[in-house]
């Protein structure tokens, strides 16, 4: 098959193949983050800890700088990848919740929704969405490509026949 062959069916082929391989795409891209923090989360050893200083990323978003002790006393301090927009979310001396690597404490996040899966979960979870507008479409698309079924009922108009 020639390349203007192969490029003038890609062409044609419904757009729900390409939303179906690009969200597809997605969930495989995204997928092995969502692993991860599963695993992380599942091993993690859970502690509170106190936001000790409060710094500026990227001119408008803060995040928090964390102070917590592990299972061996050790004090550790790690920066939060959890920001937001204004200085006043995050209060020095506020008490949150860590999760901390067994093997590697260094490796911490605040036990929160957004710290364990928002970042992990954006591409997989609008993967999934495009795979099913995918498969919507392509089934939308061949009901409207189906010839008219033979089985149906049609009406015929009845002729009077005057006697």
């Amino acid at each position: 098959m020639n390349a203007k062959l192969l490029w003038q069916r890609v062409l044609d082929a419904p757009a729900g193949w390409g939303v179906l391989v690009f969200g597809a795409a997605a969930i495989a891209l995204g997928g092995p983050q969502v692993v991860d923090s599963l695993r992380f989360v599942e091993s993690a050893h859970h502690t509170t800890g106190v936001i000790v200083e409060v710094e500026p990323v990227n001119g408008d978003e803060y995040r928090p700088i964390v102070e917590f002790a592990d299972v061996e006393g050790r004090q550790l301090r790690f920066a939060s990848t959890e920001t937001a927009g204004e200085r006043s979310h995050f209060q020095v001396g506020q008490t949150v919740g860590v999760l901390y690597a067994p093997d590697d404490p260094a490796d911490a996040r605040l036990d929160t929704w957004q710290s364990r899966w928002a970042s992990d979960s954006i591409v997989p979870a609008l993967g999934a969405l495009l795979v099913v507008l995918g498969i919507a479409g392509l089934v939308k698309n061949r009901r409207r490509q189906r010839p008219p079924s033979r089985n149906r009922l049609v009406s015929t108009p009845v002729e009077s026949h005057d006697r």
